[in-house]
């Protein structure tokens, strides 16, 4: 926190992550030792050394894995960031903040859900769609799924909120355009994210359409 110089901030970043990368009892430590709470400063644009906000946001992502960390994540005012990132020309930090908002979609509970939506989850997941990173892509198809599913679940009479947020965002389009470009491979387990995430906004809504197939044809 106190070091002067962006090297030493980096090499203690370093070390704190290697513990965390343990399992998620170490995770659990850094929340503890007050490593959260940091994060925000050191993920600030222009806050020095990118390295050391590209390490910062694996912590945060680390973190939002852990189901009991994903409060204490949103309480120290992490996620802006990791949405800011996420449409920012970065390739590395948007990976990190992919995988973070897509952890926080897998390990929340439908109450923090609301507040990840709140706080711009699915524009956020929706961008890193039409990013066009494979590397990305799949964690991203988990993430929007899950909220998509947990949407679902916690739905009333007015139907799946999330799945109508991601139809009015594009989402469906942009993951069928990722088929048909090829970006997902047949037989990947992405396929099958895919067409899971189609089929939950499909459910909220008379969007297919006529003729269209599963999975889309390749563009020429």
């Amino acid at each position: 926190r106190d070091a002067p110089v962006d090297g030493v901030r980096l090499q203690a970043l370093f070390a704190l992550a290697a513990v965390g990368a343990g399992d998620d009892a170490h995770t659990v430590l850094l929340a503890e030792v007050g490593l959260l709470e940091e994060l925000p400063a050191l993920l600030r644009p222009g806050a020095g050394d990118r390295r050391v906000a590209e390490c910062a946001m694996w912590v945060a992502s680390s973190a939002l894995a852990v189901g009991e960390l994903v409060q204490p994540v949103l309480d120290a005012g992490v996620l802006p960031a990791l949405v800011e990132a996420a449409s920012g020309g970065d390739a590395a930090l948007r990976r990190q903040a992919g995988w973070g908002l897509a952890n926080a979609a897998v390990a929340c509970s439908p109450h923090q859900l609301g507040r990840l939506l709140e706080l711009g989850l699915a524009e956020a997941l929706c961008e890193l769609l039409r990013g066009g990173d494979a590397e990305v892509l799949p964690m991203v198809l988990q993430g929007l799924g899950s909220a998509l599913a947990t949407g679902r679940l916690a739905s009333t009479r007015g139907g799946n909120c999330v799945a109508r947020l991601a139809l009015a965002l594009g989402c469906r389009e942009r993951v069928v355009e990722a088929v048909s470009r090829g970006m997902i491979s047949p037989g990947a387990k992405a396929m099958g994210l895919a067409r899971a995430v189609v089929e939950e906004i499909d459910a909220c809504g008379p969007v297919a359409v006529a003729g269209d197939s599963w999975p889309p044809p390749l563009a020429p």
